[in-house]
């Protein structure tokens, strides 16, 4: 197992108390919402390359948007839709990569291994 996989587990272990898939899956949206927020921080640039792949037709039309904006309104409008499109896709960025974190830790035996060390002390 890698070490950014090894990191993610441990955090979603230790901050959110997931023991595997399934428990991922079942994380609340404030649980949800913070993982989220911890993968962006560490991996700012992977989403932000992802970003501007996949979605670069929908990216430039929402900065067109933006700038083509005629008054105020609809200047704050199209922000808050870009701002909206940016959130929606990193949060579906980080579940894919909390899916496979997980998966991947859980392939390793990494939460049976983190459990049975924390029943030693």
């Amino acid at each position: 197992m890698d070490e950014l996989t090894k990191k993610f587990a441990e955090f979603l272990a230790s901050e959110y108390g997931v023991s595997g898939p399934h428990s991922f899956g079942k994380l609340g949206e404030v649980a949800r919402n913070g993982w989220r927020a911890e993968y962006v921080r560490e991996c700012a640039d992977d989403v932000l390359d992802d970003m501007s792949y996949l979605e670069s037709t929908q990216l430039s039309a929402r900065l067109a948007a933006v700038f083509d904006a005629k008054d105020d309104r609809a200047k704050l409008a199209a922000y808050a839709a870009l701002g909206k499109m940016i959130a929606d896709l990193a949060a579906a960025k980080a579940d894919e990569a909390g899916d496979h974190f997980v998966g991947e830790a859980w392939y390793h035996n990494f939460f049976h291994e983190r459990r049975a060390e924390e029943a030693r002390y």
